[in-house]
């Protein structure tokens, strides 16, 4: 994003790795329109606004596809959730989806976390916003999109929680950080997808039927209420483990935290099969795995309160994978 003449301008660029020099003709300039009454909206059209739009999570590369999402700036009215994709040979814009034409808001926020691809679809959470499937409003939602067919997504599954009137209400978003996809070769469901929230709430979703939305209850394969105070990050797997840490913006600290995956089920253990002996506050951290294929496993997070809040240095901290109760390495020992 720049300012260029007064105007906000957003472009797409492509760059040689070992010159930084510009390919394919790039970079080029963003715009998107979709057909809605959403937010905005001029003449039953809602045109991409490269002022208000923010493009927080990463970038996605599927099937000769470059996937571009979108939430906005510090929640300024009127936003809406974009995905874009442009050929990554050519910088062609291929399609375009909007979380909430007939709506507002619904933003691709993630954390950082790119949308994620499973080869053929790619899934999300938006954040608070408008929802009703009916008018193709996907706030608070999971969603996955089929591929691109003429000039757009369909949705082809999707799952709200039953709770998210009240969700976004308390601007408790489904969709701060990212989701995770994992196989299971031999389980059943074989396709699982892990997600937690501002609500602290882990859901384990079946790809392949996600479950829709219930006024009642959720039709997930699990629902763990309670599980952190809340998560802006995305959660990480290693020899069927789930590893996720949480925090409040309330300055609640809590612990990154394995939990078994059953491979059969996909289901989570609880209690967690272990817990960090540091705490963390907002916003916790994302961790990473490095491993010798299922050995050696080690978990890297950054305790990164301190210097966001201008206390001190950021850390860097490697635990054991196999029990996180195992402090390994800490950058301020050094």
């Amino acid at each position: 994003r720049t300012k260029e003449n007064g105007t906000f301008v957003q472009r797409l660029h492509a760059l040689d790795v070992g010159t930084g020099a510009e390919k394919f003709g790039g970079p080029v300039l963003i715009q998107a329109t979709v057909n809605g009454t959403g937010a905005g909206s001029l003449n039953g059209k809602v045109s991409f606004n490269p002022q208000s739009e923010n493009q927080r999570p990463a970038l996605l590369l599927q099937n000769g596809l470059v996937y571009i999402a979108w939430a906005s700036l510090c929640d300024v009215d009127p936003y809406h959730g974009w995905v874009v994709a442009y050929d990554a040979q050519n910088l062609n814009q291929m399609a375009v989806w909007n979380a909430t034409a007939n709506g507002t808001e619904g933003g691709i926020w993630a954390s950082g976390a790119g949308p994620a691809g499973d080869g053929s679809s790619v899934l999300f959470a938006t954040g608070n916003g408008s929802f009703n499937v009916a008018s193709g409003n996907y706030g608070s939602s999971v969603v996955k999109l089929g591929p691109a067919i003429a000039g757009t997504f369909a949705v082809s599954d999707y799952f709200t929680p039953f709770n998210y009137a009240s969700l976004n209400a308390g601007d408790v978003d489904l969709g701060a950080g990212g989701v995770l996809l994992l196989d299971q070769p031999f389980g059943s469901p074989q396709h699982l997808l892990f997600l937690c929230g501002k609500e602290g709430r882990i859901y384990v979703i079946d790809r392949d039927n996600m479950g829709h939305f219930d006024t009642t209850t959720d039709h997930v394969l699990q629902s763990i209420p309670g599980a952190n105070p809340g998560a802006w990050n995305s959660p990480a797997s290693w020899n069927r483990t789930l590893y996720l840490g949480g925090a409040s913006e309330q300055n609640i600290a809590d612990r990154v935290k394995a939990y078994s995956i059953d491979p059969v089920s996909g289901m989570l253990s609880t209690p967690p099969s272990s817990q960090t002996s540091v705490t963390f506050l907002y916003p916790a951290p994302t961790p990473s795995i490095s491993a010798n294929g299922t050995s050696n496993g080690i978990m890297w997070v950054l305790q990164e309160s301190t210097y966001l809040n201008n206390t001190g240095q950021a850390v860097l901290l490697a635990f054991d994978a196999t029990n996180l109760a195992n402090l390994l390495y800490s950058s301020s020992q050094w």
